[in-house]
């Protein structure tokens, strides 16, 4: 049971990204690479003698609990033992936390309150959209619920029998509705709750809510017509069950929009910053993947997206309005343009010439082979030294290559490894300082702020680290799939609740060498056309 539904999630995984799914390596910078590289997921079905079941980071192992069962609801027999390694969406949660830590490892650092709310919100949407999989539990849904998805049913509960084992109601989470005074009515949207709510799973509650609600309004608008002949265009379906045909055609397009759901939903996880994730950014994620993948929106995915997490509170920090065009992330070029605009008088430059270097920059990471610098991190260079070597061009220069789907999950993640050190050594040539100023970075230490510390081993530079590089499957203009390239670079600033504090230690001379303190953080994305 445990194995089925781990590589059932781990599929649909694989299939919304486009690469092989890699778990995060034991942090460890003084271990050798095979000692940091982890090659397997471990499950124990009966690790605990609790009402529990977690992933663990440091074990890189699902862990799962049985307990016997003590109230008499009717459904199980007191004193039996109920086993959370058989339920579905119990191991469909936990696997996707294993899985999304090895996408972003620091989404566990709670800089800011959606950050283990979403952990918990994503590794439900996966759970709860994972039932649209099984067609015979879905078509017996659909005929109970006459069609309505909006009613009662087990599609929108988790893990029924672990809360009615431990008396914690009908489910552990039910994100349809509710019992209120004994009778059960469907959730509303409330665009307040979520100032009022910090729990993190009372709080990721909410993003799933609306990812859920943006699956009902496609669903819906999608069966609009299916009702209207089943009425005669009354739209009012008649007293009893409804005919088995509509059973499978509703089931049918509750499959489709349900698949399609989650695969927006994970897909996203790529254009999510590598850290301080909000559920606001997770929207704009939601947005830019879905127009890069598909430019025209005929079912309007997006607008249902945009329209449900408006109903419930969720908007991005900083942007313009709630229009598509807004949600989208920055392109390389528009990035460019924003620091020619931003610029001195008297180094500002042409934003049309600036467009065309970062254009220029694409095809040289791509193409060609950037500077090298020998005096580069030797952490990262020993690791490059160690991978085996990709194909060249035809000036036979070191590029920027996608992984290739038949190479081993090893081999994969140290040709990753080997090219995050030819882009750090890239991004900290001089010549490059433009480029690190567009995505947000700072290379060269005698620049502001002084909150960045710099490397031990060149003074004279800050300290940068890629994070990841990723290869992405996407369909391209025509319809076939092409490989992306996803680089994610992150750089630590120290930041203080007291402006004045802040202040005083930004205009310190050299880089700053103080604690880690605790701050809230924020990221973006940035993403190049035609990469």
């Amino acid at each position: 049971m445990c194995y089925a539904v781990a590589m059932k999630t781990i599929e649909h995984f694989e299939r919304a990204l486009g690469r092989k799914a890699l778990w995060s390596p034991h942090v460890n910078r003084e271990a050798e690479i095979k000692e940091n590289y982890v090659p397997r997921l471990r499950i124990y079905p009966h690790a605990l003698r609790q009402q529990n079941a977690f992933y663990s980071p440091q074990k890189k192992s699902l862990l799962f609990g049985y307990f016997p069962t003590r109230p008499k609801d009717g459904k199980n027999t007191p004193g039996t033992t109920v086993f959370t390694c058989l339920s579905h969406d119990i191991i469909a949660h936990e696997t996707t936390h294993a899985l999304l830590d090895g996408v972003h490892p620091r989404f566990d650092e709670p800089v800011n309150e959606d950050v283990l709310a979403f952990h918990e919100a994503f590794a439900d949407i996966v759970a709860l959209f994972q039932h649209f999989s099984y067609p015979g539990v879905l078509r017996d849904q659909i005929a109970r619920t006459r069609g309505n998805l909006a009613r009662q049913s087990v599609l929108g509960q988790l893990a029924q029998q672990f809360a009615l084992a431990s008396g914690r109601g009908d489910a552990l989470r039910n994100y349809l509705g509710k019992e209120v005074n004994g009778k059960w009515e469907p959730v509303k949207p409330d665009p307040t709750l979520l100032a009022q709510t910090a729990e993190p799973h009372d709080r990721g509650a909410i993003l799933v809510a609306a990812v859920f609600s943006a699956f009902m309004k496609v669903y819906q608008m999608r069966t609009r017509d299916l009702f209207r002949i089943a009425t005669e265009g009354t739209g009012v379906l008649r007293e009893g069950d409804i005919h088995p045909d509509l059973v499978n055609r509703l089931a049918e397009e509750a499959q489709r929009c349900s698949e399609r759901a989650l695969q927006m939903s994970i897909r996203a996880i790529d254009y999510c910053p590598p850290v301080g994730i909000t559920f606001g950014a997770y929207l704009r994620a939601i947005i830019t993947a879905d127009y890069d993948m598909n430019p025209i929106d005929r079912e309007n995915w997006r607008l249902a997206f945009i329209e449900s997490f408006r109903e419930w509170g969720i908007a991005p920090r900083g942007a313009r309005s709630m229009a598509e065009d807004s949600l989208l992330w920055p392109t390389g070029e528009e990035a460019a343009e924003e620091l020619a605009k931003r610029a001195p008088l008297t180094e500002r430059r042409d934003p049309g010439s600036a467009r065309q270097n970062i254009r220029d920059v694409t095809t040289r990471m791509f193409q060609q082979s950037a500077p090298v610098d020998t005096s580069a991190d030797e952490d990262y260079s020993r690791k490059a030294l160690r991978t085996p070597q990709r194909p060249r061009n035809s000036t036979g220069s070191d590029v920027l290559t996608p992984a290739g789907l038949s190479m081993s999950r090893y081999d994969t993640w140290l040709d990753a490894d080997r090219q995050a050190a030819m882009f750090h050594r890239w991004l900290m040539a001089e010549d490059w300082s433009w480029l690190a100023r567009a995505l947000g970075l700072v290379v060269d230490v005698s620049d502001l702020p002084k909150t960045i510390s710099a490397s031990k081993r060149n003074p004279d530079r800050a300290n940068l680290e890629i994070h990841s590089v990723r290869t992405a499957m996407k369909r391209g203009p025509l319809g076939f799939p092409e490989q992306h390239i996803v680089v994610v670079v992150t750089q630590w600033r120290a930041g203080f609740l007291d402006v004045g504090k802040q202040q005083a230690i930004d205009q310190q001379p050299g880089g700053w060498s103080g604690l880690r303190p605790s701050v809230a953080s924020n990221a973006g994305a940035l993403r190049f056309t035609g990469a």
